[in-house]
């Protein structure tokens, strides 16, 4: 490599909740760390690990990897006209909801799905 170094990935994750956008984020934050290049904005990192999703998910909404970015709770609007829209949705400890989350070990294809859905 003319880079000098090499990175291999090796995973099972195949049960979505973001696995794929948190692993996006995080790459693109080592790699700018180790490049030196720690004074890029959440937007621009967003942006990366955007076309880093774009790999795992063929056309992704974009709504993991801005929650993995940006934190907190989001509004996601898609839009006929241009990019699709995410507005922070301020929660109070009073108006959490309550969630429980289960893994049922199922495996699935995140990509496959959207495919089903956009067909």
């Amino acid at each position: 490599h003319k880079s000098g170094w090499k990175a291999v990935v090796s995973t099972q994750s195949t049960g979505g909740l973001g696995s794929s956008a948190s692993f996006c984020c995080s790459l693109v934050m080592g790699l700018l760390q180790l490049c030196g290049r720690e004074d890029v904005s959440q937007e621009e990192v967003n942006r990366m690990a955007f076309e880093g999703e774009k790999v795992f998910h063929g056309t992704p909404s974009g709504v993991d990897n801005t929650v993995c970015v940006y934190g907190g709770t989001l509004r996601f609007r898609r839009s006929s006209a241009g990019p699709p829209s995410f507005t922070p949705v301020p929660c109070s400890s009073a108006t959490k909801p309550r969630l429980l989350i289960v893994n049922s070990g199922a495996a699935h294809s995140t990509r496959s799905i959207v495919e089903q859905v956009r067909a």
